[in-house]
């Protein structure tokens, strides 16, 4: 008698038993790749938090407008990273400065890599390349960021002023703010002033 009858007649290979051995070996087979595809999510994510973009540079258009007046220059900050956002500009991927006319300026960052950025912008009206500040901390020169980030004390954080670069051509457009001392003290005055005449 060859070992198949032997196997049958013993009860070992009746359809019970073959239905739950395939079962069994399609339940470890989804296990396995369940488990595989759940350990190339966690090393991939685990190896680092930034994002990774394919190795592709395209140009970063910026147009800013609300310049209280024509003196200085602009000078716009494009940083890769959380760290010296947004007034270390030694820590900025990029410094540019350019001129201010009629109340507005234009820059272009070219062969930027794909990635994620953030803009910072100072209205460096005494040409000193950093922002002018009182004694409590509060600006004394124009600033503005991109993603127009809500914020109230202190500089935004990167993420707020954050945006993606992945295409050839992205465009910007940034409102200048002069949260000053002497700005509100000229806004008053001009108020009095209007209601003299």
């Amino acid at each position: 008698m060859n070992s198949f009858k032997l196997a049958r007649v013993r009860g070992f290979l009746n359809s019970k038993d073959i239905k739950f051995f395939c079962w069994s070996c399609c339940y470890v087979v989804m296990l396995l790749l369940c488990l595989f595809a759940g350990l190339t999510l966690i090393t991939g994510c685990a190896v680092k938090g930034e994002r990774t973009y394919a190795q592709k540079t395209g140009e970063l258009s910026v147009i800013i407008d609300g310049f209280h007046n024509d003196e200085g220059k602009a000078i716009l900050s494009l940083f890769a990273q959380e760290d010296g956002f947004p007034d270390d500009m030694d820590k900025a991927w990029q410094n540019l400065q350019v001129k201010i006319e009629s109340g507005r300026a234009q820059a272009l960052f070219a062969e930027v890599p794909y990635g994620e950025y953030a803009l910072s912008i100072l209205h460096d009206e005494d040409g000193d390349k950093r922002m002018q500040s009182g004694w409590l901390g509060q600006p004394r020169e124009g600033f503005g960021f991109s993603g127009r980030p809500d914020y109230n004390f202190g500089p935004p954080a990167f993420s707020d002023a954050a945006f993606l670069l992945i295409s050839s051509t992205r465009e910007i457009v940034a409102r200048m703010r002069y949260d000053t001392v002497r700005q509100k003290k000229q806004i008053k005055q001009r108020t009095v002033q209007d209601g003299k005449q």
